[in-house]
């Protein structure tokens, strides 16, 4: 079990992953775009003490927080990359993403 979980998938299995992965008085930052509904355990949340997080993590803020937990190895974005595209097939890495081919989590375009 996991005392603090990031959920960036966007898929209702994802969400409900990242409950199920969650300890007693856990946090779940939930950063995926959902186009479905999603449906939680409420009483989980309440039983657990649970925290629910949600970020786009945009600003000077969430950068300044981010950069020292991936300079000091805490996090490793890297393993989170499923797909990796040339800039000459930027429409073939976009359809990849919101389609989620071969589970998409994270696309990276390369120049």
């Amino acid at each position: 079990m996991a005392d603090f979980v990031i959920e960036t998938s966007g898929t209702v299995e994802g969400a409900q992953q990242a409950l199920d992965m969650i300890q007693k008085d856990g946090r779940i930052c939930y950063l995926g775009i959902y186009r479905k509904l999603v449906p939680l355990d409420l009483e989980k949340l309440i039983i657990y003490n649970l925290k629910f997080i949600g970020s786009r993590g945009e600003g000077q803020h969430a950068i300044e927080r981010i950069i020292p937990l991936l300079t000091s190895g805490r996090l490793n974005f890297r393993k989170m990359i499923t797909h990796k595209f040339r800039l000459v097939d930027i429409n073939d890495a976009f359809y990849t993403f919101v389609n989620r081919i071969d589970g998409a989590l994270s696309v990276i375009v390369n120049p």
